[in-house]
């Protein structure tokens, strides 16, 4: 699959699941938060991110913490999980 071809999958998921257009940079804020929220620690979801630093994956998570995502299950429907 090309690039191009993935971008405007992903718009088109975005639309059909009522969402405003965004970023495919915001599925890794979503696989952060994730990890994260199964109890996942800091340290593991720093590797992940392939952060160089601890103190760059706390301030990434502190802006993500307390955000609550509504619209998952429509996304889950309209990607047909």
């Amino acid at each position: 699959m090309t690039s191009s071809t993935f971008f405007a999958r992903f718009r088109r998921y975005l639309k059909a699941a009522g969402l405003a257009p965004s970023e495919v940079h915001v599925l890794r804020h979503t696989a952060a938060k994730l990890r994260r929220d199964a109890g996942e620690s800091i340290e593991t979801v720093s590797a992940l991110l392939d952060h160089w630093s601890l103190a760059v994956t706390t301030v990434y998570l502190r802006r993500l913490e307390g955000t609550e995502d509504a619209g998952w299950a429509r996304v889950a429907e309209a990607i047909g999980v």
